[in-house]
């Protein structure tokens, strides 16, 4: 039976706190049944409804255990996903909190896009989605306890385990300025290495202070820095090559991020000043009065483009590895003349960053290239291609797609008969040399996140839904199947 159930509409239950959109109970009770863990909201019966029963394999994703995550169509375990990751990891869970997966093989479900009240998350109100990631470093040796000797404390008092953080306990850091006119910042030695890419995050919120600085050092990237309004949730001002954003999560709380790529390799100060105006330049002076502060948890450095989801430290750094996803489905769930690969998928990389991908394919075979693929290029396309017998009979070609945005896609392939369908829209695509006419010369037996079955290219995003089906569908049936 299942050790979590989170279920938006308590099976049906009419009571006005919860009402009653129970759209698919059959589909949704099957995995209920199946899993050791189980999450459900209204967004999941939406997507089962949206899909149907048409396909030989779903995954919203819901359902999931200890290394397996679960479709919903099938109990022998052909249509269920293998899932490995090899470390601890970290999501937003169902009620909006920072939570630690001990578990090592345990797939994350996301949530976002919560329904608010006073500031605070309605527990169950968000949007559920299967978060895969790279491996990625926190290089920060101690992200949440900035008393620590490896942080330099300029003109700032530190008062540990003072506040409720982002994941639900006191120990939060404030962060309390002196009475000296000028700078008030905590800062980090890192060596970066020049020519990388990196993130920077860290969890804030106002207290008699509503300004957050960020900047790296001089050494590192000149006059650089990014300031964060902490009233208003806003990037309120950036100097030099940087990229900001700032995400809010609950009860004051945001997320600050800073993006840049290192011009000289140093071991310099990465600091977090508190500013008292929120276009101040980089490290401005101010006259202190001793009492004010700002409450900070959850720092992190990363040698990525964009910032992943938080990795604790605590005297070292930390590795999260990477998510894998791959290894469902069966010739008898996936047909080889014809069907439909349906995805919701997000993606979360920055230009330079690699292919994310997933398909059809036939694992045991991973060189003779056929494949039915769906996912983004390096250059913020989408990438969606069918490959028989490693010749290309169709794909896109300069569509773009943007970063943090969700798709809905359907690739339905037929020889003499293939379609492509994005957010509703047809897309017309460009015929390679076989001229939209194909014979797969392997049979197509596996669904992976990933290129070939075998980790070439893997997907990096976040998926609401993904689907199978084992006929081609009309136009009618795709423009539904992918309308927003």
């Amino acid at each position: 039976m299942a050790q979590e159930i989170y279920h938006r509409s308590e099976w049906g239950n009419p009571n006005e706190q919860w009402g009653n959109v129970y759209l698919n109970a059959d589909l949704t009770n099957e995995l209920y049944k199946r899993a050791s863990e189980y999450e459900n909201s209204w967004v999941t019966d939406q997507l089962l409804n949206g899909v149907g029963t048409k396909p030989s394999i779903i995954l919203t994703p819901t359902a999931y255990e200890d290394g397996v995550l679960n479709s919903v169509k099938t109990s022998d375990g052909n249509a269920d996903f293998d899932f490995t990751r090899g470390s601890s990891a970290t999501r937003v869970n169902e009620k909006g909190l920072v939570q630690d997966v001990i578990d090592t093989d345990l797939p994350r479900i996301n949530y976002t896009n919560f329904d608010y009240e006073n500031g605070e998350v309605v527990p169950y109100s968000g949007e559920g989605s299967l978060l895969l990631e790279p491996q990625s470093t926190n290089l920060i040796t101690y992200s949440e306890d900035y008393s620590q000797s490896d942080w330099s404390k300029t003109n700032i008092s530190i008062t540990t385990n003072y506040a409720i953080s982002p994941n639900g306990t006191i120990n939060a850091s404030l962060l309390t300025e002196n009475s000296s006119n000028a700078q008030h910042f905590i800062g980090d030695a890192l060596t970066l290495t020049s020519g990388t890419s990196y993130s920077v995050s860290v969890y804030a919120k106002k207290k008699e202070r509503s300004v957050l600085q960020i900047s790296p050092s001089s050494s590192h990237i000149a006059s650089s820095y990014a300031n964060y309004d902490l009233d208003l949730g806003v990037v309120s001002a950036t100097g030099g090559s940087v990229t900001a954003e700032i995400e809010y999560l609950s009860n004051d709380w945001y997320r600050c991020i800073l993006k840049f790529t290192v011009t000289s390799t140093a071991t310099a100060s990465l600091a977090f000043f508190m500013q008292t105006s929120t276009t101040a330049t980089r490290g401005v002076s101010y006259q202190g009065n001793g009492t004010s502060g700002i409450y900070l948890w959850g720092a992190q450095v990363e040698a990525l483009s964009y910032a992943t989801s938080y990795i604790p430290t605590n005297g070292s750094t930390v590795t999260r590895l990477a998510d894998v996803c791959n290894n469902a489905g069966s010739s008898d769930l996936i047909n080889s003349t014809e069907g439909v690969l349906y995805a919701e998928i997000l993606k979360r990389q920055d230009d330079n960053d690699n292919f994310v991908l997933l398909s059809i394919n036939n694992s045991s075979n991973n060189n003779d290239h056929n494949t039915v693929t769906v996912g983004f290029d390096n250059d913020d396309d989408f990438f969606i291609r069918l490959k028989a017998n490693n010749v290309i009979a169709f794909y896109t070609n300069d569509q773009t797609a943007s970063k943090d945005v969700y798709y809905k896609i359907a690739l339905s392939y037929k020889s003499g008969d293939s379609k492509i369908y994005i957010n509703g829209n047809s897309i017309t695509p460009n015929f390679g040399s076989l001229s939209n006419t194909f014979t797969f010369g392997s049979t197509l037996n596996n669904l992976s996140f990933d290129y070939d079955g075998n980790g070439t290219l893997p997907f990096y995003g976040n998926v609401k839904c993904l689907a199978v089906f084992k006929e081609a569908l009309s136009d009618t049936e795709l423009q539904k199947l992918t309308t927003i």
